[in-house]
């Protein structure tokens, strides 16, 4: 009967104890591997080296005719902004789309209702 049922013969708490220690010690052992250092380093310096670029790329660019031309824009939609300017511009134009669509919409309930 006993070998039908082995859990029986010992103590199903301990086991997965036991189970919980060896899954931590598998994952302690493979944390503090070589292979898993080198690879963390191998990511740190790519990701170093990919930001290095990134930022030199946007420098270039910055400095390029479209890049200025591309900040100055920035700065009109900035002071447009802050004049209110873009503000009433997207409120008119905001409003208009908006009485359009229920024009349409009174249009639609007036036809099904006829």
């Amino acid at each position: 009967m006993s070998e039908d049922h082995p859990f029986q013969d010992g103590n199903l708490g301990e086991e997965l104890h036991n189970l919980g220690k060896n899954i931590g010690a598998l994952l302690r052992s493979a944390w503090q591997s070589p292979e898993r250092q080198k690879l963390q380093e191998d990511i740190e310096s790519g990701l170093a080296d990919l930001v290095a670029t990134l930022n030199s790329a946007a420098e270039e660019f910055r400095q390029s005719e479209t890049g200025k031309q591309v900040q100055a824009e920035i700065e009109d939609i900035k002071q447009r902004l802050q004049n209110g300017e873009l503000e009433n511009k997207i409120r008119n134009d905001l409003y208009t789309i908006l009485r359009q669509i229920n024009a349409e919409l009174e249009k639609g309930i007036d036809k099904h209702s006829e």
